[in-house]
Protein backbone atom coordinates (compact mmCIF):
# COMPACT_ATOMS: atom_id res chain seq x y z
CA UNK A 1 0.00 0.00 0.00
CA UNK A 2 1.40 3.34 -0.79
CA UNK A 3 1.37 6.25 1.53
CA UNK A 4 -1.15 8.22 -0.39
CA UNK A 5 -3.63 5.33 -0.02
CA UNK A 6 -2.24 4.88 4.01
CA UNK A 7 -2.97 8.50 4.60
CA UNK A 8 -6.85 8.58 5.23
CA UNK A 9 -6.26 5.25 7.86
CA UNK A 10 -6.68 6.95 11.08
CA UNK A 11 -5.50 5.77 14.37
CA UNK A 12 -8.05 2.59 15.56
CA UNK A 13 -9.90 4.56 18.51
CA UNK A 14 -13.58 4.62 19.77
CA UNK A 15 -14.27 7.84 18.73
CA UNK A 16 -16.55 7.70 15.73
CA UNK A 17 -17.57 10.97 14.98
CA UNK A 18 -14.00 12.07 15.13
CA UNK A 19 -12.58 9.52 12.96
CA UNK A 20 -15.69 10.31 9.82
CA UNK A 21 -14.03 13.67 10.65
CA UNK A 22 -11.09 12.80 10.07
CA UNK A 23 -11.52 10.69 6.76
CA UNK A 24 -13.56 13.54 5.34
CA UNK A 25 -10.51 16.32 5.79
CA UNK A 26 -8.57 13.84 4.23
CA UNK A 27 -10.64 13.54 0.89
CA UNK A 28 -11.22 17.00 1.20
CA UNK A 29 -7.25 17.86 0.90
CA UNK A 30 -7.06 15.15 -1.79
CA UNK A 31 -9.30 17.28 -4.19
CA UNK A 32 -12.98 15.69 -2.96
CA UNK A 33 -15.94 18.37 -3.03
CA UNK A 34 -19.32 18.61 -1.43
CA UNK A 35 -20.44 18.17 -5.56
CA UNK A 36 -18.71 15.35 -5.48
CA UNK A 37 -20.39 13.94 -2.41
CA UNK A 38 -24.32 14.61 -3.31
CA UNK A 39 -23.43 13.06 -6.93
CA UNK A 40 -21.80 9.65 -5.08
CA UNK A 41 -25.10 9.52 -2.64
CA UNK A 42 -27.58 10.27 -4.70
CA UNK A 43 -26.70 7.38 -6.97
CA UNK A 44 -26.90 5.13 -4.13
CA UNK A 45 -30.89 5.32 -3.59
CA UNK A 46 -33.60 3.22 -3.62
CA UNK A 47 -36.30 3.09 -6.15
CA UNK A 48 -38.65 4.63 -3.53
CA UNK A 49 -36.00 7.10 -2.69
CA UNK A 50 -36.07 8.10 -6.44
CA UNK A 51 -39.96 8.15 -6.63
CA UNK A 52 -40.35 10.45 -3.81
CA UNK A 53 -37.21 12.86 -5.27
CA UNK A 54 -39.60 12.76 -8.21
CA UNK A 55 -42.62 14.01 -6.32
CA UNK A 56 -40.82 16.47 -4.79
CA UNK A 57 -39.40 17.91 -8.32
CA UNK A 58 -43.39 18.85 -8.74
CA UNK A 59 -42.72 21.76 -6.07
CA UNK A 60 -39.74 23.24 -8.51
CA UNK A 61 -39.86 26.85 -8.89
CA UNK A 62 -37.67 27.93 -11.80
CA UNK A 63 -35.11 30.74 -10.10
CA UNK A 64 -36.60 29.71 -6.43
CA UNK A 65 -36.43 26.18 -5.59
CA UNK A 66 -34.98 24.01 -7.55
CA UNK A 67 -33.03 19.80 -7.65
CA UNK A 68 -30.47 18.54 -8.67
CA UNK A 69 -31.26 15.83 -11.49
CA UNK A 70 -30.68 12.81 -8.79
CA UNK A 71 -31.19 15.15 -5.78
CA UNK A 72 -29.93 12.88 -2.26
CA UNK A 73 -33.42 11.79 -0.18
CA UNK A 74 -33.21 11.20 3.38
CA UNK A 75 -35.69 8.96 5.19
CA UNK A 76 -36.92 7.39 8.55
CA UNK A 77 -38.06 3.88 9.02
CA UNK A 78 -40.78 5.05 10.87
CA UNK A 79 -42.23 8.12 9.02
CA UNK A 80 -44.13 8.18 5.52
CA UNK A 81 -42.05 10.57 3.69
CA UNK A 82 -38.79 12.09 3.23
CA UNK A 83 -36.45 15.11 2.53
CA UNK A 84 -35.48 15.73 -0.62
CA UNK A 85 -32.11 17.56 -0.94
CA UNK A 86 -32.79 21.02 -2.44
CA UNK A 87 -31.83 24.45 -3.95
CA UNK A 88 -32.89 27.69 -2.67
CA UNK A 89 -32.15 30.88 -4.00
CA UNK A 90 -31.51 34.12 -1.58
CA UNK A 91 -31.15 37.43 -3.02
CA UNK A 92 -27.94 38.99 -1.83
CA UNK A 93 -29.13 41.93 0.97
Amino acid sequence: MTKEKTDLVPPLNDDVEGYRQYLLEGLAKKGVTFSDCVHFFSKRQSREELALADKAKELAEEGELEFDDTPVVSTAATEKGAYVMAWVWVDAP
